[in-house]
């Protein structure tokens, strides 16, 4: 028997389910955009925010822990420029370490201030900064750089596995410049201090992103290429406001 045209199957999508389907695809791709804008807008209105706890804790340490905090931040998003990740992937958490951490280095900056000063009274001013600066490079940084490392990693396997190379990375990288910024920086001030301990941090981060294989500075100069982000920035911005303005009406109608 000879099937009639009208009898065969059709694998074609009427013209009416296409089109309902094109219009949810439109929606679903601005709830998307603005989801995507809204998550990035919150984590960079958190990074921002994250200092302003301690107008509630300790006014005065407010402007210490904001140079600090962003500092580190800042090291961790380039460091996933330099890794090929999201350039905000991660930073929350690490502005919330940058936080909690700037408030015992303030703490250790202004007791080994004191300290010098009590020595260098009965001692001299040599001997004075020498045992400031070795309390720091063999007591406090170490202890500092294994707090930091629990924070990322917690207790277990990973904590054991980079507390040590971490310790041992902070005394080949950060020794010396770490050391004169508590020998002699402190001249200028405890936020000078605070600052100059950001910036080691950022510096630190990036060493550590591309010594462990995971990244390349490479990428780094590739990702600051300014001409790429305003092509894109240029294309998204267009494609967001083409779908906001006459898509979602469109998907609504």
């Amino acid at each position: 028997m000879i099937k009639m045209a009208d009898e065969e199957p059709s694998d074609s999508v009427p013209a009416q389910d296409k089109q309902e389907e094109k219009k949810q695809g439109t929606l679903e791709s601005v709830v998307d955009e603005l989801s995507n804008f809204g998550k990035g807008a919150l984590k960079i209105g958190a990074v921002a925010a994250m200092p302003f706890a301690y107008s509630f804790i300790d006014p005065s340490h407010l402007l210490n822990a904001g140079v600090f905090t962003h500092a580190i931040t800042a090291g961790r998003a380039t460091a996933n420029l330099i890794q090929k990740k999201p350039v905000l992937d991660g930073v929350v958490k690490e502005a919330a370490i940058g936080a909690t951490l700037s408030y015992p280095i303030s703490k250790t900056f202004q007791g080994l201030n004191q300290l010098e000063q009590t020595i260098a009274a009965n001692y001299g001013q040599a001997v004075a900064s020498t045992a400031k600066v070795g309390v720091w490079a063999f007591g406090a940084q170490p202890a500092l750089t294994t707090g930091r490392t629990f924070m990322h990693y917690g207790l277990g396997k990973n904590f054991r596995e980079h507390a040590w190379p971490s310790v041992k990375a902070t005394f080949k990288y950060l020794a010396l410049p770490a050391s004169i910024n508590v020998a002699f920086l402190y001249q200028f001030g405890l936020f000078t201090q605070m600052a100059v301990s950001g910036t080691l941090s950022y510096f630190f981060g990036l060493i550590q992103a591309a010594r462990t294989g995971e990244g390349s500075v490479k990428n780094l100069f590739k990702a600051i290429n300014p001409l790429p982000y305003i092509g894109a920035g240029v294309s998204v911005t267009g494609k967001l406001a083409k779908n906001v303005f006459y898509g979602v009406p469109q998907a609504v109608y």
